[in-house]
């Protein structure tokens, strides 16, 4: 990708990622994409949620003791498994290797840093189960949480039979995470979000029954009824 040509003939470059021209197809190019791409050329994995004033509050709600809370916890009498603020042993090895860059700057889960940790939870949870396009913020919110605090095969049934519940067959329960289902959640006016989200915790807490998780998604899911 040539940025500008230079008086002798030459050209600046720099490195772009693949989607560059989709993201920024039709919008006003950075004052200068150089240092906004900095991170990637320097191999490092770029948080590009970070400027994004939603992501960011929905990364303050997490951090509340009610839902995450802040810190390392391997004290595997209360958990199964190393975490930190949220973020398990098991998701931030998969993680690492998905991406060298994690692999190469994220050595250790105890000792992951703030921005670390907001990466971790843009490129894993909110970037590809696409929380940006839920258009109400309690309803995003819920469903980041969900995808935070469930495995896939759990969080998908629970969102699809939460909406169902109110809605009758509004959209397929298959299990399957994609834009039928975002464009179901999003077909919920703004004076249904309420009922939307106490469905969708009842159902949280309905699959929890039983398991060893239940009293925390008991408590955790009541956050988001009102």
């Amino acid at each position: 990708f040539y940025l500008s040509k230079n008086a002798d003939g030459s050209h600046n470059q720099i490195d772009v990622p693949d989607d560059f021209g989709r993201r920024w197809y039709g919008k006003t190019l950075p004052d200068n994409p150089q240092q906004y791409y900095q991170p990637i050329q320097q191999g490092i994995l770029y948080n590009d949620c970070s400027n994004e004033a939603r992501f960011n509050k929905f990364m303050s709600r997490l951090r509340q003791p009610d839902r995450e809370g802040i810190g390392y916890n391997d004290n595997l009498k209360t958990i199964d498994q190393p975490t930190h603020t949220g973020i398990s042993n098991n998701f931030y090895n998969l993680m690492r290797n998905k991406y060298p860059e994690i692999k190469e700057n994220y050595p250790s889960l105890k000792n992951l840093t703030t921005e670390q940790i907001n990466n971790l939870y843009c490129q894993g949870i909110y970037k590809p189960y696409r929380i940006k396009e839920i258009k109400n913020d309690d309803v995003a919110d819920h469903v980041f949480d969900i995808f935070v605090n469930h495995s896939y095969k759990t969080a998908v049934p629970v969102i699809q039979q939460g909406v169902n519940s109110i809605k009758p067959n509004t959209v397929l329960q298959d299990g399957q995470w994609g834009s039928k289902t975002i464009n179901a959640l999003n077909g919920f006016d703004e004076k249904e979000t309420n009922q939307l989200n106490n469905s969708i915790a009842t159902q949280r807490i309905k699959a929890a029954k039983g398991t060893e998780y239940e009293k925390r998604t008991v408590f955790r899911a009541k956050t988001f009824i009102k």
